[in-house]
């Protein structure tokens, strides 16, 4: 029972912090009380702990369902994600991705340490130095990771459109399957009668998940540049068209000037005429000249071109 509730102790202490960092991208679009998807996390992970504890104790034929029994679990963090959170099933299968590669990564160099300090832990799947180990690296790693998930990671969710994020799934689906396969390989290592641990073969795996979480940060910066670029360019095209408005503006307004100023000459003319009329008192000259003015003036009984009103002036001015 001791060694039920130690296993059961130590998977708590591995996975539900992996979980709750799942989250941190996601605050802003959180839909219930953070107390509320805590709760629901650690509840969980509880149930995954109690897993484990029964499968070394009680329940060992629980290895055989082992696979299934996990796709479960994180069948079953998935849904609470999208139930609690506002968010697309791409860009969660990306954060999901994302903390299985980095856990991996933390398993693998934990074992590599331990087995290096003790030789005889090779066959144990969950050794107190082991989980010691992970946990310490955790603490170290952990500031480092929430500042880029709430930083970096989460810009770029709220930048970058959910279709994009399925392209960007590609790369951390693919380590995925090869965590899983080397993971396997390395599993039967440790549990042959030989007891050792090919170091070519564990080399491999640690840069093959090293080089998994680098893609994963540069694939995003290649997304947020673009995304930056597509923005910058939108910026531009949208100033480029306003400046056109502004020159079709200046335009207009140079044409109405030059219009006013031909009006005003053509108001000084008639006026100039009409009081030399006056001044010569020859009263049935400038009856005629006002006659023959207005003729020249437009119909407002003109009837309009269509209904629009707008299109009626724009019509008439040209």
């Amino acid at each position: 029972m001791n060694e039920g509730l130690r296993m059961g102790l130590f998977a708590f202490l591995l996975n539900a912090p992996h979980y709750l960092l799942c989250c941190v991208p996601f605050f802003p679009q959180l839909r219930v009380k953070r107390r509320t998807l805590f709760a629901s996390m650690i509840l969980t992970a509880l149930l995954m702990a109690a897993y484990y504890g029964l499968r070394e104790t009680v329940m060992p034929f629980l290895w055989d369902y082992h696979g299934f029994i996990m796709i479960a679990f994180y069948l079953g963090y998935l849904v609470q994600y999208m139930r609690y959170f506002d968010i697309s099933l791409p860009k969660l299968l990306y954060i999901f991705l994302f903390a299985q590669a980095y856990s991996t990564v933390l398993n693998i160099l934990g074992k590599y340490v331990d087995v290096r300090l003790f030789p005889d832990h090779i066959s144990q799947v969950g050794a107190t130095s082991y989980s010691l180990i992970v946990i310490a690296m955790m603490a170290l790693s952990y500031p480092f990771l929430i500042r880029f998930f709430r930083g970096k990671l989460r810009r770029a969710f709220e930048q970058l459109p959910g279709r994009s994020f399925w392209q960007l799934c590609l790369t951390p689906a693919l380590f995925f399957v090869i965590n899983m396969l080397y993971g396997d390989i390395l599993f039967k290592m440790m549990n042959s009668p030989q007891r050792q641990i090919d170091q070519t073969v564990f080399a491999i795996f640690i840069l093959l998940t090293a080089t998994g979480l680098i893609t994963y940060v540069v694939t995003l910066n290649t997304a947020l540049d673009a995304a930056k670029r597509a923005r910058l360019e939108a910026d531009m095209a949208g100033m480029e068209r306003q400046l056109n408005l502004q020159a079709q503006g200046y335009e207009q307004l140079t044409e109405n000037i030059e219009r006013m100023r031909a009006a005003r000459h053509d108001l000084r003319h008639h006026l100039s005429v009409m009081a030399a009329y006056v001044e010569k008192g020859d009263r049935e000259g400038l009856a005629d000249y006002l006659a023959d003015y207005r003729k020249s003036l437009p119909d407002e009984a003109e009837p309009p071109a269509c209904e629009n009103y707008a299109v009626d002036v724009v019509v008439r001015h040209y």
